[in-house]
């Protein structure tokens, strides 16, 4: 994130940086170096992006009594941006569940007591922040929890 002092003196965040390159083409820049008093080249403005893999995570149980169920991991990735970067899940919507890394880049989703042949799905968001304060929200993750009751005959997790 770059900040800059107005005509009045106030200090205004700009969010993305647009240029004209050589053959006249409106491009966004993605970064800005400057050299310090010392010679050094430091980045002063770098757009952060993010992204999300997979979109959507399961997971499976096989009892005739609700249990806890887990789905597999997903994890959030920061592109651009200053490092070091933070990472900050929510959820948006839906049935009961809890992150089971909240804070991580990579997690996954726990929702509590699914029947026998029930569901459960829900909602999340990462926020990703960088060492200047700039965030990004990759798009939403659907995690979903589906016990067969017990369908497998054995009882424990299907494979």
């Amino acid at each position: 994130m770059l900040a800059v002092r107005d005509g009045a003196g106030a200090l205004q965040t700009i969010a993305g940086v647009r240029v004209r390159d050589e053959s006249g083409v409106l491009r966004t820049v993605q970064s800005i170096r400057i050299r310090d008093e010392a010679g050094a080249l430091r980045t002063v403005f770098s757009a952060l992006g993010a992204s999300v893999n997979p979109f959507s995570v399961d997971g499976f149980g096989d009892s005739p009594s609700p249990i806890a169920i887990q789905t597999q991991p997903v994890t959030a990735a920061a592109q651009g941006g200053t490092a070091p970067f933070t990472f900050a899940w929510t959820q948006a919507s839906g049935d009961p569940a809890t992150i089971l890394n909240p804070t991580g880049a990579q997690t996954a989703f726990r929702f509590a007591s699914v029947g026998p042949g029930d569901s459960r799905g829900a909602s999340f968001v990462c926020t990703i922040t960088d060492a200047t304060g700039a965030s990004a929200q990759p798009s939403t993750v659907f995690a979903s929890a589906t016990n067969y009751g017990n369908l497998g005959g054995g009882g424990g997790p299907l494979p």
